[in-house]
């Protein structure tokens, strides 16, 4: 059984088939506007106009963990990097049936308490929610994890900070001898295409030489060790 949250009447969710349901909105220093909605029957977190999670249809995560073995070598310890309403750890869960234990870390304190409220008690996996800035927990720490996932947006914009090289060095030095980064980046416009190829060319392939990206819906999704694809 999982944990006790909020629990959506039944009703609520057959209407959301028909017309989106506004749950909850707040407003936060790190985002101005922050809607929960119902959205056929799922759980939809939007801030600033952008979509930060979808439950099952996250599909940039969704498709790409749909791609990968993750069961060779096994994973343990995740680390999530961008918590949103916890849609990779309920991706991981719910449609690829594996439990691990998650460490996650959100900047924003509104979008931690609707994941605590409303998401988070769906899961039976255990998960460490940190409220922290990506970059400062990343420099304390000394930890490894088996799989990193980066998705970290302001709107829809990644930090400039995080795509430079000593970022990416960081999370390098994160990862267990066999763990790998999965990193979700924009590619709906030319210019984002653009600047996210650049970043994969000069950067990430500089870091994770034996990488692979595709893309998902509009979004690039790069991963550090192309051998996690499934054959």
């Amino acid at each position: 059984m999982g944990k006790l949250g909020i629990q959506i009447p039944w009703w609520k969710k057959l209407f959301s088939y028909f017309t989106d349901i506004e749950l909850d909105y707040r407003s936060s220093t790190h985002n101005k506007d922050i809607e929960l909605l119902l959205v056929r029957g799922r759980l939809q977190l939007c801030c600033d106009d952008a979509i930060y999670s979808y439950d099952d249809l996250y599909d940039n995560f969704g498709v790409s963990f749909e791609k990968m073995d993750l069961a060779h070598p096994p994973i343990h310890e995740v680390l999530v990097l961008g918590l949103g309403l916890a849609s990779i750890p309920y991706l991981l869960e719910k449609v690829e049936d594996k439990i691990y234990n998650y460490t996650a870390v959100e900047i924003d304190e509104e979008i931690v308490d609707l994941a605590s409220t409303y998401s988070l008690p769906r899961l039976e996996s255990n998960v460490e929610v940190i409220c922290a800035d990506a970059t400062h927990y990343i420099m304390q720490t000394d930890r490894q994890w088996d799989m990193i996932a980066m998705d970290v947006f302001k709107g829809l914009e990644i930090p400039e900070h995080m795509m430079e090289l000593y970022f990416l060095e960081e999370l390098r030095d994160l990862l267990s001898p066999k763990g790998f980064l999965i990193m979700n980046c924009m590619g709906e416009t030319e210019s984002a295409r653009t600047k996210t190829q650049s970043y994969y060319d000069e950067i990430f392939k500089r870091v994770f030489p034996n990488a692979t990206l595709f893309m998902v819906k509009g979004n690039f999704m790069l991963i550090s060790d192309q051998d996690r694809i499934a054959e």
